[in-house]
């Protein structure tokens, strides 16, 4: 990574300042100003580069060829402009896109230091190698600064992607209606307390409203972790629990108290402390809990508006649900979010808002009327649904593998899972069925045990 980086930072060019201070506002503890960059990202030769409120620590950036020759002239006008505009600067921060010659720029080094208006300060001087190594050791783990800093170096995204596969944060299904309220509602606990637990029955959109609050506050965190159920083993268990970034380990917890954080843990299988989570978390770091039993502090997903539901049950349809219709819906599931999506689906992929009322009609007598509306939706998916479906009953789980699932189905075929609302915020490398959903597989006759091995075929069997 540090070899393939070093030349694609030689070719910045015109934009390294703006790279560089980019690059020390995810290194450096100390905020700074950059004035040496207008707000077209040209540089401005009249000003420092970058420097901090205090005036204490100045950086200045430079692409030249040559910067590292001879005496390194360039490098001894960038001090002398430092301290005649920052006189009480203690640190002074060199950097270049060039690689950098050892042997130059510690003779360099030592000749600067020994000047007597050097004492009581510093000199850092970082060259193509040293930024290389510093974005792999120190930023591979930040999302955020990998972002940004992406923009100036392609290479690094592919590399991030390839690298992080590992308990990435989900994407929002692709029905996902936007709740402003339960993600400002989320923002506000969280600003009270490092730890906010997120319960109600299933589909209410727990685990949505988490991916949305995450999806959208994500500038606020460096790095947004996401655990399934099983992936968690109590508060002292994350010390244990690896995160990987280029064949690089750091433990969850750690990450936590030194990064900016946000750890969503979806549904854990077993109970949580939450005074041991506030424990681990530092500055900037929060956690989020799904659950479906109510928790001290707990903030309950409120149900849907007539108006939230609406717009759930009509996105993107061409016709859209009579009001007589309606009031059938809500009558019979109330403010159940993925009772909606699911209709919704249903009408998108062949459905009539007629066979919609009927179903409501013929489930709305029973005790449980949202999961008996998904049964008997998920009852008319029979002909075109029935492998894919088939396949995680036959896993006993309601999550697989993305890849052994791609083997499995097909990419086409978690296409349709996905099509008709039925999994949840899936992670790249999970796909997951609502719970819901996936309670309703034990209702549908659809097969036996042999003619559930067939339909999935052998090579998964054992």
């Amino acid at each position: 990574m540090i070899d393939q980086l070093i030349p694609a930072i030689g070719l910045i060019a015109g934009r390294f300042e703006d790279f560089g201070g980019k690059l020390l506002d995810h290194l450096l503890k100390t905020p700074l100003e950059h004035s040496g960059v207008n707000f077209l990202g040209e540089p401005v030769s009249s000003v420092l580069d970058s420097t901090s409120d205090d005036g204490l620590v100045v950086a200045q950036y430079s692409d030249e060829t040559g910067y590292f020759a001879g005496e390194m002239q360039k490098a001894s006008d960038d001090i002398d402009k430092a301290l005649v505009r920052r006189p009480s600067a203690t640190r002074i921060l060199l950097i270049a896109a060039e690689r950098k010659r050892p042997i130059v720029a510690d003779n360099f080094k030592k000749k600067v230091l020994a000047q007597p208006r050097m004492k009581g300060r510093s000199i850092g001087i970082l060259g193509a190698q040293t930024i290389a190594v510093l974005i792999v050791r120190k930023l591979l783990f930040n999302d955020a600064a990998i972002e940004e800093l992406s923009e100036y170096l392609p290479d690094l995204a592919q590399m991030h992607e390839e690298a992080a596969r590992d308990r990435l944060f989900p994407d929002l299904p692709i029905q996902h209606s936007r709740r402003p309220t339960i993600t400002s509602e989320i923002r506000s606990r969280l600003a009270a307390s490092p730890c906010l637990v997120l319960t109600g029955m299933g589909g209410s959109g727990k685990s949505e409203s988490a991916t949305a609050y995450g999806i959208e506050d994500a500038a606020d965190y460096d790095l947004r972790i996401w655990l399934e159920p099983d992936e968690f083993k109590g508060a002292k268990g994350l010390q244990a629990l690896p995160l990987v970034r280029g064949g690089t380990k750091r433990n969850v917890a750690t990450l936590l108290k030194r990064q900016r954080c946000l750890l969503v843990i979806d549904d854990p299988a077993m109970p949580v402390a939450i005074e041991d989570l506030v424990a681990l978390c530092g500055k900037g770091s929060h956690v989020l809990i799904t659950a479906r039993n109510a928790m001290p502090g707990e903030y309950r997903i409120p149900e849907l508006t007539p108006d939230e539901a609406c717009d759930i049950l009509n996105k993107a349809v061409t016709s859209v649900c009579p009001e007589t219709v309606f009031d059938t819906i809500w009558e019979t599931v109330g403010g159940h979010p993925l009772s909606y999506a699911l209709m919704n689906a249903a009408v998108l992929t062949g459905g009539t808002w007629e066979d919609i009322k009927l179903d409501c009609q013929a489930v709305g007598e029973f005790a449980d009327p949202q999961q008996r509306l998904a049964d008997r939706l998920l009852s008319r998916y029979r002909e075109v649904l029935r492998k894919e479906l088939s396949f995680f009953e036959w896993a006993g789980q309601p999550e697989c593998d993305s890849r052994f699932l791609r083997h499995a189905i097909l990419p086409v075929g978690i296409r349709k899972l996905r099509e008709r609302a039925l999994t949840a915020s899936d992670r790249p490398s999970t796909v997951r069925l609502h719970d819901v959903v996936y309670a309703s597989l034990s209702s549908l006759d659809w097969w036996s045990a042999d003619e559930d091995q067939r339909a999935i075929g052998t090579p998964f069997v054992g």
